[in-house]
């Protein structure tokens, strides 16, 4: 598989624990590293979005769940690296929302979290098919 859609919401996931990785690391790390590689790959399709996000979110909050919600991006030059890289990453998400999960006690916040959960666990599934 050399290309991948998803959900702009499971984008957003695996590009916020790429940046939070990377800045665990002391900013960039070498340029062979995979989560960089990650990055250095989808940078321009995320910061993009981020931007877009960040307006809608202030101006047009319809709009911005339409967007998180209902389309897609999609990724070009999945190789095995960026592969076993992204589900790194989406293993991490996951495992930080399980945390949250545990936590929490209010049932539509904890329905959230189980779905998105679900969700993000068949996109690691489409990503290792």
């Amino acid at each position: 598989m050399s290309e991948l859609r998803m959900p702009v919401w499971q984008f957003v996931r695996l590009m916020v624990q790429v940046e939070e990785s990377l800045k665990r690391k002391g900013g960039k790390p070498k340029k062979n590293h995979p989560v960089q590689d990650i990055y250095d790959a989808w940078d321009d399709i995320w910061l993009e979005l981020d931007k877009r996000l960040a307006a809608l979110g202030a101006d047009d909050p319809d709009a911005f769940s339409e967007l998180m919600m209902r389309q897609d991006v999609v990724l070009t030059d999945l190789t095995p690296r960026r592969r076993a890289a992204a589900v790194s990453e989406l293993r991490k998400v996951i495992a930080s929302m399980k945390a949250k999960l545990k936590q929490e006690k209010d049932s539509d916040l904890r329905g959230d979290l189980e779905f998105e959960i679900e969700e993000l666990e068949d996109l690691i599934y489409d990503i290792e098919d």
